[in-house]
């Protein structure tokens, strides 16, 4: 937080810089001045440099002296502006600064997160009644979670009527929802600790935030080239059942040639029989698990977790003859591993499975081990909840190198290669972003995507050492004038010995800002930067900071 460098779930670093507000972690503390601190630093750099340029003698001047000037004084004037607008934001905001006092942190059973706050809050009419002529402290409990989970926290009464709708309609296009809610305490009920369940009670909605995580341009490819070598392509996942079907549906993993049916368990009605319920459809199927591997093979099959478990009970329930272990959830126990359930072990006939938990994901891949010994499960996985299920597998592939919207439709791989000198005759890098792979056969298409993500490596490098360039050049100079005005302070001191750190600091320092850059650049481009394949960027070496020093 401090130094601007936020790091952590991309969700929440994404939500903290798209509010402008900044969070420093030794402190636990979040504060409405994240874009006043980035752009004070900038304003501060920018009068530096200006103020070097200006002080430069009349025969060190280069001859675009002038024009050097203007631009500076132009960046200086863009960001004062800037700053000033964020300043009056940051005014506005209903609180100074939240410290997080207790965190109750994520549970993938649970679908949620809070925390307890202190608001300190400007001068205003509280919920109690209370007006100050001073800030004075707030008490908040905070939560985020499943818009299905925090729907239940907080109470019909306290939820508008386009609840359901909303969060449906944003889900069905394929963002990823969180429900955020909210309750004010006073400061005499928040002891030391609080139990979760204190917490997460009483809450009001606060909102909703959505966010659009692209898909991959060649996932598509990859999964048509499976189904077509006669694999079988499944989602296991922690989104929304309705997020889940838009990405499954993107990427070919359901048949749009075929209806979608949804396991469905009425929750007012537990008694009742599950059953499918046909996509955005009134029409039902009833749920029989014989005839599910038949059903597949004229519909999508899709569920959720909790329906599963739900559905698994009524059958053990009503089944002629019970069995000790037959279970709502397959177990581990101290002797070994529980049989599946009936209902988990035709899971291997669903395509997509939602809101699950990293137990059900590894128990859904057991589920296709048991059911037929000769076939071979590969997981791909992103995330702590897929260890299980990448341990599981008999392949498990950890993806860890994916960033922001890296191959996706915003990425570098669409834009034109005016930097691609030398381009290979098999191919036109251009032509191929924008060729038709639907009517090829799935091999010729990766073959192309593996040809274009060829030619993307090589733009992207022309453009790092381009940019790299142009980045040293310019910290270099930003540091020679911050490092001259050190030198003039310490030589007054007479501090010799510290002018010879000082410098010994610098040449690190610079080292250390190619190599974070290097890697921001790369990851900001899908990439991971690595220094012995892609080189540093550093021109000539540290000899232009050698030269300063």
């Amino acid at each position: 937080g401090r130094g601007f460098n936020l790091v952590g779930d991309p969700i929440e670093v994404a939500a903290i810089r798209a509010i402008d507000w900044s969070w420093d972690g030794r402190r636990s503390t979040a504060g409405p001045d994240g874009a006043c601190r980035r752009q004070a630093m900038a304003l501060n750099l920018a009068q530096l440099q200006l103020h070097r340029l200006l002080q430069a003698p009349p025969n060190e001047r280069l001859a675009s002296y002038d024009r050097d000037v203007s631009a500076l004084r132009n960046e200086v004037q863009l960001l004062a502006d800037k700053l000033h607008n964020s300043k009056q934001k940051a005014a506005q905001a209903l609180f100074t600064q939240l410290e997080v006092v207790q965190r109750h942190h994520f549970s993938s059973a649970l679908q949620r997160m809070s925390v307890v706050v202190r608001a300190h809050s400007r001068n205003r009419e509280t919920d109690f009644g209370v007006k100050s002529d001073s800030e004075e402290d707030e008490w908040l409990c905070l939560v985020k979670g499943s818009p299905e989970v925090l729907q239940q926290l907080c109470g019909p009464s306290q939820l508008p009527a386009w609840f359901s709708r909303c969060y449906e309609g944003l889900a069905r296009r394929g963002l990823r929802v969180l429900a955020l809610a909210y309750k004010r305490v006073r400061a005499e009920d928040v002891p030391a600790s609080q139990p979760r369940q204190w917490v997460e009670s009483g809450l009001s909605f606060g909102g909703f935030i959505a966010f659009e995580c692209k898909i991959r341009s060649d996932s598509g490819i990859v999964v048509r080239s499976l189904l077509q070598a006669d694999h079988k392509v499944m989602m296991l996942t922690g989104d929304s059942l309705l997020t889940s079907l838009h990405v499954a549906q993107e990427v070919g993993i359901v048949s749009s040639a075929k209806p979608s049916l949804i396991l469905t368990v009425d929750k007012n009605a537990p008694e009742s029989p599950p059953y499918w319920q046909v996509n955005q459809e009134p029409t039902h199927l009833p749920l029989e698990v014989d005839t599910i591997p038949t059903l597949s093979q004229h519909y999508n099959l899709l569920t959720t977790e909790d329906s599963l478990i739900a559905a698994s009970k009524f059958i053990d329930r009503t089944a002629s003859t019970q069995s000790a272990v037959h279970s709502s959830h397959p177990i581990h126990s101290k002797t070994g591993v529980s049989p599946l359930p009936r209902l988990w072990g035709v899971t291997p006939f669903m395509q997509v499975l939602a809101r699950m938990s990293p137990h059900g994901k590894t128990c859904v891949i057991r589920a296709i081990q048991e059911r037929d010994r000769d076939s071979h499960v590969v997981m791909c996985g992103d995330g702590g909840n897929d260890v299980g299920a990448l341990k599981q597998a008999d392949v498990g592939l950890a993806l860890l190198a994916g960033h922001a919207n890296s191959n996706t439709g915003d990425d570098v791989s669409k834009r034109p290669t005016p930097l691609l000198e030398n381009k290979s005759p098999s191919i036109d890098p251009n032509a191929a972003n924008n060729a038709d792979t639907s009517t090829m056969s799935a091999e010729d298409a990766l073959n192309l995507q593996e040809k274009k993500l060829k030619f993307r490596s090589e733009e992207l490098n022309k453009l790092r050492a381009a940019h790299m360039k142009e980045f040293q050049a310019r910290f270099t100079r930003e540091q020679q004038a911050i490092l001259q005005e050190e030198m003039r302070k310490l030589t007054e001191k007479g501090e010799y010995m510290a002018i010879f750190n000082l410098m010994k600091d610098q040449t690190g320092k610079i080292k250390q800002a190619m190599q974070m850059e290097n890697m921001r650049f790369m990851a900001l481009h899908g990439q991971v930067w690595d220094a012995k394949k892609d080189g540093d960027g550093l021109e000539g070496g540290l000899s232009s900071m050698e030269k300063l020093l």
